[in-house]
């Protein structure tokens, strides 16, 4: 069960910031989701869960180039911002995700990372003004959804 105390945490962050601003942690936030999934595929064992990792930190750098993107057509005169923050896939587990080895725990610390990424993307399309911004948030949490849907089927499985 998400904690939705959790997201309402990240959520409140996210108020804080200008549009702008909020595009730049989603796009730093990509990048550590990348690095993530990567870490994860280097130390776990089982060969299918490498692979699905590997996928899934090439889709989270699509997720930043798509965010990229979508930040210079709305804000031309600026660069994004660095943010040194928790990967929005892992702002409550990212801790435990870097300790974990029993492979079913890492799967479901990770579908939970994902839930909370499309929670908080399904937010950010709700509040943001620009209509290329919004269907881009709620492509990108349909997007966390499959991860999920994908994570859910190894657990299954294992």
């Amino acid at each position: 069960m998400i904690d939705k105390g959790l997201v309402e945490d990240l959520i409140n962050i996210l108020r804080n910031l200008e549009p702008w601003e909020i595009i730049s942690y989603s796009i730093s936030a990509e990048t550590d989701s990348n690095r993530m999934y990567l870490d994860l595929a280097e130390r776990i064992e089982n060969s299918t869960l490498r692979e699905r990792f590997k996928y899934l930190a090439e889709q989270e750098a699509k997720h930043k180039e798509t965010l990229e993107r979508l930040f210079k057509m709305l804000y031309p005169e600026k660069e994004p911002l660095k943010f040194n923050a928790y990967p929005l896939e892992a702002f409550s587990v990212y801790e435990d995700l870097k300790k974990a080895k029993d492979e079913v725990h890492v799967l479901e610390l990770a579908m939970l990372s994902e839930t909370v990424a499309s929670q908080v993307y399904d937010y950010l399309a709700s509040v943001v003004g620009d209509e290329g911004a919004k269907q881009a948030f709620k492509q990108l949490s349909l997007m966390e959804r499959g991860h999920y849907e994908l994570l859910y089927k190894e657990y299954e499985n294992l």
